[in-house]
């Protein structure tokens, strides 16, 4: 969050804020920050999770993903994640292969190589890169 509020001159290099301020602070400007990676505006702050929940947190029997706890008060019994459950609903069983768009080869599903949060992506078994 620091290097974030330094780069956006929220707060001073060689200043130690209070953490209180410091969240506050971010969270006050995250919705008008742009991803770097994608460049979409909005960045969503969330409190930090208690490493005791992480584990006791239900994942998607497809992705592998958390499943976000509003899920779980909607549907207590849930054992995928929205999106594969709309994957299943439209017919695409989780069994199914799945065929890169761009060659035809087979996918397989891989940990993300991007930092942050843990996640799943479906990746070409022939050009795992992305580079046809």
């Amino acid at each position: 969050m620091i290097r974030w509020l330094l780069v956006a001159k929220k707060v001073r290099a060689g200043r130690e804020p209070e953490d209180e301020i410091v969240v506050e602070v971010f969270r006050g400007n995250a919705g008008k920050w742009a991803c770097p990676r994608c460049g979409h505006t909005g960045l969503l702050a969330d409190p930090a999770r208690d490493e005791t929940a992480w584990a006791d947190e239900p994942l998607c029997k497809v992705c592998h993903g958390v499943i976000p706890r509003e899920r779980l008060l909607a549907v207590p019994d849930a054992t995928l994640c929205a999106a594969c459950q709309r994957e299943e609903e439209l017919g695409r069983s989780s069994t199914e292969p799945r065929y890169c768009p761009q060659c035809g080869a087979p996918m397989e599903l891989q940990p993300s190589t991007s930092r942050g949060s843990s996640r799943y992506v479906w990746r070409c078994k022939t050009h795992p890169t992305g580079h046809h």
